[in-house]
């Protein structure tokens, strides 16, 4: 146990006396800093500043110093007499201040002037060699010398950035000539690598022209080597082009993807053979290979110019509509089943048909989203009918023994009377009119609306349906007297209800109700693009008088009024 506190005793003397020594240390180093710093850390023997030696050395700076003024004032400041006496006068005048260690301000401050001086002067020199080695490099780059060129803009360029460290004001400095002429720098070393790549790239598009595609990737890998290059080392020259070099990886990747891009071609051209002797299941197979490669060249080869994404899905459409022909044949003989049965007055037999047909089309849409093999019309009209119900067979009632021919023109018949609001409900499901009245003619339809209640009837009828021409409305209008259209029409002069019930009125000549008065119709346009469409008959807002010069004028299609209606025609 005495061993023990002895050991324990003897530790802690040597803890102190390593503490100890630490302080001592630190003490030391403190110590010499405040020394220093009390001497200022220099530790010069300076010279009296009235040794002789000094005075003569003063005397001799204010000697050169006079002479180079002298110099100066007869205009011969750049003479290397003058600029031999400045330089003098200003070491001169700096040994004298190091070495005695004096702050005379007086002393300082002509020796701050003279070196003004020396810096206009060499501001001035380096101004004019800057240009001078400028003018160089545009006659060495005229006479295809670019190393010379180079050469020169780089001593341009030094003797800027000398002249710019010199300069005490910003006015002095040329920041924007040290600028350009470090761009211009950048153009004149980026300039051979820019050609050596354009040169590669042509060989580049030859070899691939020979069909050499190895020897096209080797040299369009080469390029784009340069050119990224360039866009390192050189982005602010004016070769520096983010876009070509991705346009030469393009390139690289392409040629990279050539070979499966070959055997998606072969597989497309195999495709389209079987398309065209309408082996569907072989196109089928052909197009999924070629989506297939197409899809490993996104995969694969993401920056080839062959990438889409479009492609791709085009592929996936042609295979789904090869497979889905034959189904989608059995649909559409279904759907002339049904246009039969409709066009022969079969409500009941054609709201079976409409049933079944949407089911199978339901079915189809599952099994080949994508197909092209029933067009959006077919698909639209199939669906239209079988959401019907018992509207079918109301339209089918009130259409029937509802037309009569066209006097002069073979082919066509025309409503008897104008569409009623009951037939458009049935058609359209809604009744916009704001004359109301189920057997009065619908209103406010503008000429959009008036041409798809066509196009719908005509689906409910298994018929072609439109608007009548212009033609066969004044053939079917004939042309009445004011007399006969006292009986005939409902105009300004003969009622003041506005629009009466379709089929009122007693017909005219050729069995047709309200062609003139009642409501004004809408026709078809010479041009279905055209915006305007043609109002035929007038109405009842119209007298007799005007009625009976059948008018026939144009209007904006979206125009709609309580004057506004429409017949149909079947061709």
């Amino acid at each position: 146990m005495a061993s023990f506190h002895r050991s324990r005793r003897h530790r802690r003397r040597k803890s102190f006396l390593r503490t100890f020594a630490v302080v001592l240390a630190l003490a030391g180093v403190l110590g010499l800093g405040l020394l220093i710093r009390g001497t200022g850390g220099d530790t010069r023997q300076f010279a009296d500043p009235q040794d002789p030696a000094m005075v003569q050395l003063l005397e001799e700076s204010r000697s050169e110093a006079a002479r180079y003024r002298a110099l100066a004032a007869e205009g011969r400041h750049d003479s290397p007499e003058a600029i031999q006496a400045l330089d003098a006068a200003i070491e001169k005048r700096r040994a004298f201040l190091y070495r005695t260690g004096t702050n005379d301000w007086v002393e300082q401050r002509e020796l701050d002037e003279l070196e003004r001086e020396r810096n206009a002067r060499r501001i001035a020199d380096l101004l004019a060699q800057s240009e001078e080695n400028e003018a160089r490099a545009r006659e060495a780059r005229e006479a295809g010398d670019p190393e010379g060129a180079l050469e020169a803009l780089r001593e341009a360029h030094r003797q800027i950035v000398e002249l710019n460290r010199l300069a005490p004001t910003g006015s002095q400095r040329q920041t924007a000539r040290e600028t350009r002429l470090a761009m211009d720098i950048a153009a004149a070393e980026a300039e051979p690598l820019h050609h050596r790549s354009m040169r590669l790239e042509e060989q580049a598009r030859a070899a691939l022209a020979a069909g050499d595609f190895t020897a096209a990737e080797s040299a369009f890998l080469q390029a784009h080597d340069l050119q990224i290059q360039i866009n390192r080392n050189f982005s602010r020259s004016r070769f520096a082009d983010s876009q070509r070099a991705a346009a030469l990886d393009a390139e690289v990747a392409s040629l990279r993807a050539a070979s499966t891009v070959v055997r998606r071609d072969e597989a497309v051209a195999t495709a389209e053979q079987a398309w065209d002797r309408e082996d569907w299941q072989q196109a089928a197979d052909a197009f999924r290979v070629a989506r297939d490669y197409q899809r490993q060249i996104n995969q694969e080869f993401p920056r080839s110019r062959f990438v889409s994404i479009e492609q791709a899905e085009s592929f996936e459409t042609r295979r789904q509509t090869a497979l889905g022909k034959v189904p989608a044949q059995r649909i559409l003989n279904r759907l002339a089943d049904l246009d039969r049965a409709l066009a022969n007055g079969d409500a009941a037999g054609g709201r079976r048909l409409a049933d079944t047909l949407a089911i199978d089309l339901r079915a189809f849409e599952d099994e080949f989203p994508r197909s092209e093999a029933i067009d959006a019309d077919v698909r639209q009209r199939i669906l239209y009918l079988s959401q019907l119900g018992d509207r079918l067979g109301t339209i089918v009632e009130l259409t029937r023994d509802q037309t009569l021919p066209v006097p002069g023109i073979h082919g066509v018949r025309l409503a008897r009377t104008e569409v009623s609001q009951a037939l458009f409900e049935a058609v359209m499901g809604a009744n916009p009119s704001r004359q109301a009245g189920p057997s009065r003619p619908v209103d406010s339809v503008n000429w959009n609306e008036a041409a798809e209640f066509c196009r719908r009837l005509g689906w409910a009828l298994g018929r072609s349906v439109r608007l009548p021409t212009r033609e066969e409305f004044l053939a079917a209008a004939g042309q009445p007297s004011v007399q006969e259209l006292v009986d005939q029409a409902a105009s300004r002069d003969t009622t003041a209800e506005g629009s009466r019930p379709v089929g009122s009125l007693r017909p005219n000549e050729a069995g047709f109700h309200d062609l003139l008065g009642n409501v004004a119709e809408w026709l078809q346009p010479t041009n279905s693009d055209s915006p305007v469409g043609y109002l035929a008959g007038g109405s009842a807002a119209d007298a007799l008088e005007d009625l009976a010069a059948v008018p026939v004028n144009e209007v904006a299609k979206n125009n709609r009024s309580r004057t506004i209606g429409f017949r149909f025609a079947i061709e």
